[in-house]
């Protein structure tokens, strides 16, 4: 079964939940690759990665990345759809939100590794 079928399936057996396959070995490799399914939501508070950038592409649907300053105010908004913009790239040390703008979204997401639980992400919390 093709793996963007098998990540519908799953998500829609544990109740439209968001959910991701990684396509890299461990959490210790220096680049992460994954697919992502995300759903609408109202709400999803900036964050940021210190060290780390990210790139998305867009397989389905459409997806909303919002770029904060420091203090929460909006610097950029880009709609990313499989159709038209459909890849996207945050650099390091920068809030972002990203919000399916269609019931669903599914993007392939590139970052730098190794994942580190804690500290590894920091939200903007007004």
């Amino acid at each position: 079964m093709p793996i963007i079928k098998q990540l519908k399936n799953l998500s829609k057996e544990l109740g439209k939940k968001d959910i991701w396959i990684c396509l890299h070995n461990n959490r210790d490799r220096n680049l992460h690759n994954m697919i992502n399914l995300i759903y609408r939501r109202e709400e999803n508070i900036p964050h940021k990665h210190i060290d780390k950038s990210e790139g998305y592409h867009i397989i389905e649907g459409r997806m909303i990345i919002t770029i904060f300053d420091d203090k929460g105010t909006i610097k950029d908004e880009c709609l990313l759809n499989a159709a038209d913009i459909f890849l996207f790239r945050i650099g390091k040390n920068t809030f972002h939100t990203t919000v399916a703008k269609t019931e669903y979204c599914i993007f392939h997401e590139t970052r730098s590794g190794p994942f580190l639980k804690d500290g590894e992400s920091i939200f903007l919390i007004e």
